[in-house]
């Protein structure tokens, strides 16, 4: 696909921010895009002079770009109350997939017997573009095509308070980590679930497609649990080598353990037990 036509069809934020003066977005669609692909790393302190440096602009709309990131709990202060990257816990991201599911299960029923011929053709198109990035093993590719095929499919169902909740729920807990945490078989098992719900489009098949996604995306939860998971393992190892215990009484809550989250999250998880699609 021509980088042109990429670029028209990346995900845009759910809702765009009031900020005043190009500059300002710019530098908030660069810093967003920055942490949602994980290119700013969680916990990482932002430095204004770097980003001003990397954009060759002011501080002022730095700033502004900055104080909307806040906002919408892209970063937080620490106690040093220095802005960092949000870092999101198991807990958080379970309970986005919870929601999410809800939402976007929903949305892809409608899509079913919504969508267009145009709309399930270029499906049929992103899936080629899919197929070819699995076989070069392109993680920034798997990526930006996952985006595109549920942006495409959200927008097929014709609800757009459905696709701005759903879109704000993927940029804070997703980006590219899903691909990049996962193993081969989850990237080859995700490509293939997205030509199982494309095909279910395809036979306006809405029970079938809401089911279909609700595995995918119970799937990636997983994915990206289990990477958190082993992300905290290697920090707490770190943790237990320093030698001195302040530092062990002075560390922040670490994140839910997989064992932990299951039993708070089953009662949780109950309300999304598969259920027939209602349109």
């Amino acid at each position: 696909m021509p980088p042109e036509a990429k670029a028209q069809m990346r995900p845009r934020p759910a809702t765009r921010p009031s900020l005043h003066g190009p500059l300002a977005e710019q530098a908030y669609m660069h810093c967003r895009d920055a942490i949602v692909r994980g290119e700013m790393q969680a916990g990482k302190a932002i430095s204004y002079t770097e980003i001003c440096e990397i954009l060759k602009m002011s501080r002022t709309p730095v700033r502004e770009a900055m104080i909307h990131l806040e906002l919408e709990g892209y970063l937080h202060r620490n106690q040093s109350n220095r802005l960092t990257v949000h870092a999101a816990t198991s807990a958080q991201v379970a309970e986005g997939y919870w929601v999410r599911e809800i939402l976007e299960v929903h949305a892809v029923g409608l899509a079913a017997r919504r969508i267009s011929d145009a709309e399930l053709a270029e499906v049929d198109e992103l899936l080629k573009t899919d197929r070819e990035a699995l076989r070069t093993g392109g993680i920034e590719s798997l990526a930006w095509t996952n985006d595109a095929i549920h942006d495409l499919i959200l927008g097929a169902s014709r609800n757009r308070s459905l696709v701005s909740l759903v879109k704000g729920l993927r940029a804070k807990v997703e980006g590219i980590h899903t691909f990049a945490v996962g193993s081969l078989a989850d990237q080859v098992l995700f490509v293939r679930q997205h030509e199982q719900i494309g095909a279910a489009l395809r036979e306006g098949d809405a029970q079938t497609a809401a089911d279909l996604t609700r595995s995918h995306l119970r799937k990636a939860r997983d994915v990206l649990l289990a990477g958190l998971s082993d992300s905290v393992s290697r920090q707490n190892h770190s943790v237990r080598s320093l030698p001195n215990p302040a530092l062990l009484r002075n560390s922040s809550p670490r994140p839910l353990g997989l064992t932990t989250l299951a039993s708070t999250l089953d009662s949780r998880n109950h309300p999304v037990e598969p259920l027939p699609f209602q349109p």
